[in-house]
């Protein structure tokens, strides 16, 4: 009789280890959820009280179900939630964290000088800043919560530029530098060095 060998069974320690991963996931935001309701921890400022329990939720569920993906889809998968997540937070804006990860990849590829790297990829930083000074306002866009993401993004973008001048990313895949700059705890917690 032949054996199908396409879905290997998971082997208990395996399951147990997903199971517990989950569950300390969960666990974790439900104490920062009611750490943030006794007003202990700070959030972006004017962060929207709708969407707080809604964006713990997100977290806490992107957070439990990625062990349960293919090891191969995990990756597409944290992503994904992280994007979730990230409109959530930031709603229509998202495109600009977005555009910017999709942006980074390609100029750090590019066979020039690492301050030339630097140059554009720092001037696209200060260049979204200054745009938005012209941007209308009151119509509900999340400035605030742009900010905060945005304040914290020349490290991991220097972070890029330098470690792959020094060949430690060659073997990185764009998807990797993606969720590098757009992991969800970017969205909601000031991260001021790179997430390594």
């Amino acid at each position: 009789a032949a054996v199908d060998t396409s879905a290997p069974a998971l082997v208990p320690e395996k399951v147990l280890a997903r199971v517990v991963t989950s569950l300390c996931a969960l666990a974790l935001f439900a104490a920062l959820h009611e750490v943030e309701r006794r007003g202990l921890l700070f959030w972006t400022g004017r962060f929207h009280p709708e969407s707080k329990l809604l964006t713990f939720g997100g977290m806490a569920l992107v957070a439990a179900l990625v062990p349960w993906f293919p090891a191969r889809l995990r990756a597409k998968a944290l992503l994904t939630g992280s994007l979730l997540v990230g409109a959530l937070l930031l709603r229509w804006l998202v495109v600009v964290p977005v555009s910017l990860a999709w942006l980074a990849p390609r100029i750090t590829r590019k066979p020039w000088h690492n301050w030339q790297k630097l140059t554009v990829l720092l001037g696209v930083w200060v260049a979204v800043p200054v745009l938005a000074w012209f941007a209308p306002r009151g119509y509900g866009l999340r400035y605030t919560e742009l900010g905060l993401y945005w304040t914290c993004l020349p490290a991991p973008l220097i972070c890029l530029v330098v470690e792959r001048g020094r060949g430690q990313l060659d073997a990185a895949e764009p998807l990797d530098e993606w969720l590098y700059l757009l992991a969800f705890p970017r969205f909601f917690m000031p991260f001021l060095q790179p997430i390594g």
